[in-house]
């Protein structure tokens, strides 16, 4: 009797685990991209509903977008083993480099968003060109066959809570400093930040190199 009772309770426990594995499996699939083990563009959108819910104001959290410029030359047939290497390789540096409460999405326009727990400048350099070198470096055995008035390079755009009321004004703000970080033609992060004089914001990029790094 016992020995029956205790494999029927088995085969229930296997049947809530394999449940809970499909389950898992599912979410999974629905919040992420699946060629770099980065969140999806639902996760993201997720991410930034959940940034500014509730009472409390997220404090001291940046949001990065990078785009690599010119990435369309790595969709040609020639390149295409070489384009999913390199996405998935970013991925991987990403989830090893981000923190327990910071996350990396891959959107495909921009490539990459970063909600990252810092704000300060430097450290966000930093960061950002750990990324580019990664980039530069999986690229590297491709130099010679690649464009050279084309080059695959890691812009990125930055801004903060500080300068916005919800998530649809982060998400501007990022958009614009990237755009000025792509328009000016060499490889570097671009931050946003609000000022008095301009109450909807000002990109660094606008105000000279040197506030221009990567």
């Amino acid at each position: 009797q016992s020995a029956i009772v205790s494999q029927t309770v088995a085969r229930q426990m296997e049947a809530i685990n394999s449940v809970t594995k499909e389950m898992d499996d599912a979410k999974y699939a629905k919040f992420t991209h699946l060629a770099s083990g980065l969140g999806n563009r639902r996760a993201f959108y997720k991410r930034m509903a959940e940034l500014y819910r509730g009472d409390r104001f997220p404090d001291g959290i940046s949001l990065v977008f990078g785009q690599m410029a010119n990435f369309e030359v790595l969709e040609r047939l020639e390149f295409l083993k070489h384009r999913e290497q390199l996405i998935a390789r970013l991925g991987e540096h990403l989830v090893k480099c981000l923190a327990d409460d910071e996350q990396g999405f891959w959107l495909d326009g921009p490539h990459i968003a970063l909600v990252l727990n810092m704000s300060t400048e430097a450290a966000i350099r930093e960061f950002n060109a750990g990324v580019g070198r990664l980039v530069n470096a999986q690229l590297e055995p491709l130099k010679s066959r690649l464009p050279r008035d084309k080059p695959v390079v890691m812009r990125f755009g930055v801004s903060n809570t500080y300068c916005a009321k919800n998530s649809a004004d982060l998400i501007k703000n990022s958009e614009d400093a990237m755009r000025d970080s792509l328009s000016l033609g060499w490889p570097h992060t671009a931050f946003y930040e609000a000022s008095e004089a301009t109450p909807e914001g000002k990109s660094y990029a606008l105000y000279g190199r040197q506030q221009l790094t990567l």
